[in-house]
């Protein structure tokens, strides 16, 4: 009987934890269209807060025409390395380090605008709720 009840509150409970660790996580995401110097076009689909930087950027002949801008989006890549011998055994020690690495991502002047205006949405949706002051943001 015990068992019972336990495995009904996990199945009651389990979806309520889903949702509020989804919704207490920063994962804002916004898709844009890319277009190269030379034309190439496609999509991307990146979360807000890993938009490091947008500049300006010059293309190469014969497109130095095309005005384009290029988003650095911030991700973290763990690399595995020797951090010396271990004296006693003469064993080689492993250490992992995490780094920043930049995809790059090239669009056109006026996709580069509307990503700001995603942007400027979003951080004004989040100042708001913060002064608002009803919500709990966790960050884990």
């Amino acid at each position: 009987m015990n068992f019972r009840l336990v495995s009904c509150l996990v199945f009651l409970l389990c979806p309520l934890w889903l949702c509020s660790t989804s919704l207490a996580s920063d994962d804002y995401q916004i898709t844009f269209q890319t277009n190269d110097c030379n034309g190439d076009t496609g999509f991307a689909t990146v979360v807000v807060s890993s938009i490091y930087k947008i500049e300006s950027i010059t293309c190469d002949p014969p497109h130095e025409q095309n005005k384009r801008k290029q988003i650095l989006i911030k991700s973290k890549i763990a690399t595995t390395g020797s951090s010396g011998q271990d004296s006693i055994f003469s064993v080689n020690r492993l250490q992992t380090v995490v780094v920043d690495s930049y995809n790059v991502m090239t669009v056109t002047e006026e996709e580069a605008g509307n990503i700001q205006k995603d942007i400027d949405r979003y951080m004004r949706a989040r100042r708001k709720l913060l002064e608002k002051g009803s919500g709990i943001i966790l960050k884990q």
